[in-house]
């Protein structure tokens, strides 16, 4: 067990923790640091002191190749390569004001982050701004969203539940077009057989077999 007395780690609570592709352990914290767990002996720390975190949560963390994305919740979108730390928020990248960083999702060399107010896209440096009004929805925030077996992106929004297939053609289900029993999804998840869990608010959860 890690915690504050035998470690760097903080006396906090924590928002994520991930492992890399080489088997390494990053923890994001409350208080606006990263933990990188290499081995038993060997830590470190990034803040925004030695990178371009900003003081809020640190709510997820993705790998692609040998970059690693961290949604730092108000605190912007970081990209670090090993050495060198990059900060996107507003305006960078057509950001808009107060986005709030959730989640993170990879496929092959695309880049979904959900940010509250928005869905953004990331092919090849080039950004792609998505709201809820693209989906047909209006006055929404989105959650959180996953990628399935099939490359199918799905995100829990206050509306229901969009999936975005891989030709980019959009699908909504809600309380309208479906057996859900409530239309405010916080959280989204997959399984390897294909089903969708959609979390909701105080109406337990709904499954969908994809």
């Amino acid at each position: 067990v890690y915690n504050y007395q035998n470690s760097i780690l903080p006396d906090t609570s924590f928002c994520s923790i991930e492992i890399g592709p080489d088997g390494s352990i990053w923890i994001g914290a409350s208080n606006s640091e990263l933990f990188h767990i290499m081995n038993d002996t060997i830590w470190e720390k990034f803040d925004n002191v030695n990178s371009t975190l900003q003081n809020s949560d640190i709510y997820d963390i993705a790998f692609q190749d040998s970059l690693i994305w961290v949604a730092n919740y108000a605190g912007g979108f970081h990209c670090f390569n090993g050495h060198n730390w990059e900060l996107f928020n507003y305006p960078d990248s057509g950001i808009v004001d107060g986005s709030i960083f959730y989640d993170i999702n990879i496929i092959e060399d695309t880049i979904w982050v959900s940010a509250m107010y928005s869905l953004i896209k990331i092919v090849d440096n080039e950004w792609t701004q998505f709201y809820p009004e693209d989906f047909g929805l209006s006055n929404s925030v989105i959650y959180e969203s996953k990628i399935d077996n099939n490359g199918r992106l799905w995100v829990a929004t206050s509306s229901g539940v969009i999936c975005v297939n891989s030709d980019s053609s959009v699908l909504l289900f809600n309380m309208n077009n479906s057996s859900m029993e409530c239309n405010d999804i916080y959280q989204i998840e997959t399984d390897d057989h294909g089903n969708i869990y959609a979390g909701t608010y105080g109406r337990g959860a709904d499954k969908f077999n994809g």
